[in-house]
């Protein structure tokens, strides 16, 4: 079944304000999910979830990039989450270590990165980084839903 987005924002109700995140923001993302983690890999019953979380994730980067894109700047690559910030006597950091999941790259900017990494793990999907040259010059890119429970040591 695919989830429409009236379906994914009742299942993830963060987003349910249309003007921080537009249907179609939410569709691309979705459609994106379900062509990447494709049915024949993650199985009937938790591709809508590997979906959801996928455009959830994308969504909320895409939330961030519309905010500094408003207020004028514009968006660049995540820098992660705070490890230490300190400032006119005051100081912040986050303990990152446990949220993160290794070997997931980007998945791990936000909550539903983390939880889509998770759940890939558990029914054996990896995320293979690609790099090298090709016609347009250099490539560096992640292919999502590769089945490697068969497995025993991955190698990155």
């Amino acid at each position: 079944m695919t989830v429409t987005v009236s379906q994914f924002r009742q299942n993830f109700q963060a987003f349910m304000d249309p003007n921080t995140f537009p249907d179609p923001m939410i569709s691309f993302w979705l459609n994106l999910g379900y062509a990447l983690c494709s049915p024949e890999i993650w199985t009937d019953d938790i591709v809508d979830v590997g979906a959801q979380l996928y455009a959830a994730h994308n969504c909320v980067l895409e939330g961030q990039a519309l905010r500094v894109a408003r207020a004028g700047g514009i968006p660049t690559i995540g820098t992660g989450a705070i490890t230490s910030k300190s400032g006119d006597g005051l100081a912040v950091s986050f303990d990152t270590a446990n949220a993160a999941m290794q070997g997931w790259g980007p998945l791990n900017l936000t909550m539903y990165g983390t939880r889509l990494a998770q759940l890939a793990e558990i029914v054996g999907i990896a995320l293979i980084h690609v790099s090298g040259t090709g016609p347009l010059g250099p490539v560096n890119a992640a292919i999502f839903g590769v089945d490697v429970s068969g497995m025993n040591e991955m190698s990155g």
